[in-house]
């Protein structure tokens, strides 16, 4: 990740404890039922609500790449 010394602060649109797992080039954040994605340089690319979902501890996987926060 490049994100030192980034010109400006990188926020995800919720807050509290983050599940983030790295994959294909993006970084995924998920917290407070909501997912961002960001660039590998932190540029937000989208956010996504989980419509009622995700409160709370969140699991994130992709094939091979599992990641969950407590």
């Amino acid at each position: 990740l490049l994100w030192t010394g980034h010109p400006r602060q990188v926020r995800c649109y919720a807050r509290g404890p983050a599940t983030i797992v790295i994959e294909s080039g993006c970084v995924i954040v998920a917290k407070d039922g909501y997912l961002d994605c960001f660039s590998l340089v932190g540029e937000r690319l989208w956010k996504q609500p989980l419509s009622g979902k995700g409160h709370g501890s969140v699991a994130l996987g992709f094939p091979g790449n599992v990641q969950q926060a407590d």
